[in-house]
């Protein structure tokens, strides 16, 4: 019996000629240095280009190098490159240490970002393994290298998708090869994979404007990990101001940048991570290039119009510099930061929780109505309660029936099946405060329901929020922190001064209720836990009901 034929040994070396690959290099190089930071594309798009044309590109120089002859191989190969873009991606301590290892070569990673949308890019390995897996198995071809063989790269190049699967390969020259491969290597070693936080690789000793640098006033190099406030989070600066360290989470951060500083330099870190609000929040900490030392984690806060722009030296002066965050130390000392009154200690790793009845109202209870509001007049067809507690309507209009969902404190809505009711928007409080709120009218009867900085509009009286007493505040699920309030009621007909704590309601009237559902000062907001609308600024958020029968 005949011995069975062994497969083919894969020569990765002939697919360096595929027209695939010379494409995704090319374009990688024009990625990195054309496209990224020339405006001419978004961030976020060239450095998904850079994740995926690197993820194309990396796997066949890395078994070029290996010399890789068999399909087991060419799979090691690309599941080796996809689980590095993984590592550094979800683990700030593996692009550290990355960054750390690259200070040692000629092409060292400046500054990295942490961030798992990158491992988007990873069906591009399943690309490239099966077409230059193919090509690797199938060698070069029939194509002569004559006196045109010199303009094959080019012409591969110009040659469009019809010819990512054509057989048989051109046949480069060796010298093309070498430049290709050698190409490939600088760029992929010398660029990050995802695009940085800020757009580019600083440079040590230029100058530079910006409220605050970095610099690096010691003798070795440091790695830095920079986190920016995450985008969408509100902070409300006056209150912050007081106590930064307490009153900021450290769930409220981003992924970190990782930069590297040389000895005696300065960066611009905050470049493009200046949040749109009235002040900004970076947390910062780091160590030394060789991993001897650590940088202790420092909180840098500081309100704009307190510290506007300025130009910033690209070196550190030995003192009397307010605008650079420095870090200090001799040869064999401890590394930390020179005092600097826009630096505070960080907040702790742990969220300190309420104190005894200052806890706020989970997520589950509160005013929410389903959008869009069906504005005009309906009749109920049904009503039933929903699991959640919120209620669901049945609404027949002049053309369709449809079902609306709409969530109050229970006895809250005066309404049932047969009846016909008017929806509206209402957008103003009792104190003319803006709101995002809905009346429900009908047979005499009223729901105005409402969130936002105000209570919603209930007649003559007056509403007084205050803080409850002893109440330093409640971290939510996100980092954001919120005070609890008080409502205190005056002026208000058959009723003396009233204070209402969240979950309680009031006669205002004659046939009319209030209800305080929520009432918190948000010193911080992230609209993943918070749920506001845009126009509704997240200081304060109160959420109300009140209802009006005969």
């Amino acid at each position: 019996m005949a011995p069975a034929a062994r497969p083919p040994a894969l020569r990765p070396w002939s697919a360096l000629a595929h027209p695939l690959w010379l494409a995704s290099l090319a374009f990688m190089v024009a990625n990195d240095h054309v496209f990224k930071g020339s405006g001419l594309l978004p961030g976020w798009l060239t450095g998904k280009l850079s994740d995926v044309t690197g993820l194309l590109v990396a796997p066949l120089v890395l078994a070029v190098l290996l010399g890789v002859r068999s399909r087991r191989g060419w799979v090691a190969a690309n599941v080796a490159v996809g689980g590095f873009l993984a590592a550094v991606n979800l683990s700030a301590e593996a692009a550290h240490g990355w960054a750390w290892l690259t200070e040692f070569t000629p092409l060292p990673w400046r500054r990295m970002v942490v961030d798992a949308g990158d491992l988007a890019a990873l069906p591009a390995l399943l690309v490239g393994g099966w077409v230059f897996g193919r090509a690797m198995a199938t060698g070069p071809g029939a194509l002569a290298t004559g006196p045109g063989a010199q303009a094959n790269g080019a012409a591969v190049l110009a040659s469009g998708p019809a010819m990512l699967a054509a057989r048989p390969h051109p046949r480069l020259p060796n010298a093309l090869r070498w430049a290709a491969l050698a190409s490939a290597g600088v760029f992929l070693l010398g660029n990050e994979t995802s695009e940085p936080i800020g757009g580019g690789i600083p440079v040590s000793g230029v100058s530079f404007t910006a409220p605050f640098g970095i610099g690096n006033g010691t003798t070795r190099g440091l790695l830095l990990r920079v986190r920016p406030l995450r985008k969408g989070v509100a902070v409300d600066c006056a209150a912050v101001k007081a106590k930064p360290g307490l009153l900021l989470s450290r769930r409220l951060f981003a992924p970190a940048a990782v930069w590297g500083v040389d000895s005696t330099r300065t960066i611009d870190f905050s470049r493009d991570t200046l949040p749109a609000g009235d002040c900004a929040a970076y947390l910062i900490d780091g160590g030394t290039a060789d991993g001897l030392a650590k940088v202790p984690m420092t909180l840098a806060f500081w309100i704009k119009s307190e510290w506007p722009a300025r130009s910033i030296p690209g070196t550190v002066p030995s003192s009397g510099q307010t605008d650079l965050f420095a870090v200090a130390a001799d040869n064999a000392g401890p590394l930390a930061w020179r005092s600097h009154p826009a630096l505070f200690a960080p907040p702790p790793s742990l969220d300190p929780g309420p104190a005894p009845g200052c806890e706020l109202p989970g997520d589950a209870t509160g005013v929410a109505w389903q959008l869009p509001l069906p504005t005009g007049t309906h009749t109920i067809v049904e009503r039933q309660q929903a699991p959640d507690g919120c209620t669901a309507l049945d609404l027949a209009g002049k053309t369709n029936t449809q079902r609306w969902f709409v969530c109050l404190p229970p006895g809250a809505l005066p309404f049932d099946s047969g009846d016909t009711i008017t929806l509206a928007a209402t957008s103003k409080g009792q104190a003319f405060g803006p709101i995002d709120g809905v009346e429900i009218t009908g047979d005499g009867k009223l729901v105005r329901l409402g969130r936002g900085n105000d209570l919603v509009y209930f007649g003559k009286g007056k509403g007084k929020f205050a803080p409850k007493p002893g109440c330093d505040g409640h971290f939510d699920a996100c980092g954001a922190l919120g005070v609890a309030l008080g409502v205190e009621l005056t002026d208000v007909d058959g009723l003396a001064s009233k204070v209402l704590a969240p979950g309680q309601a009031a006669a205002v009237g004659k046939g009319r209720t209030l209800w305080v559902v929520r009432a918190q000062d948000q010193i911080t907001g992230d609209p993943k836990c918070l749920g506001t609308s845009a126009a509704v600024p997240a200081s304060r958020l109160i959420e109300s009901v009140y209802v009006e029968v005969p």
